[in-house]
């Protein structure tokens, strides 16, 4: 296991877009497809930025990141361990 601080890079949701939105929080997942597997990360607003540490398994090199609907007003990153 090694541990990962995860930050967003690029901006968060705007407080507009937030509540508009539903007022998403911010999620982390390790892989892709069926394979996916959500991280446990603490409840952050999603027009705040995200900073956390996780524990994962050595093997993993991508964390990705997001909050809000995956188009303009959402946010979508890859952290790299």
């Amino acid at each position: 296991m090694k541990t990962v601080k995860i930050e967003n890079q690029g901006p968060c949701m705007s407080n507009r877009q937030y509540n508009l939105n539903g007022r998403p929080c911010w999620w982390a997942r390790i892989g892709q497809g069926d394979t996916a597997q959500f991280l446990r990360i603490p409840r952050t607003r999603g027009d705040h930025n995200l900073s956390c540490t996780v524990e994962v398994d050595d093997d993993v090199n991508v964390i990705y990141i997001g909050v809000g609907p995956n188009n303009k007003n959402g946010v979508r990153e890859k952290v790299v361990c």
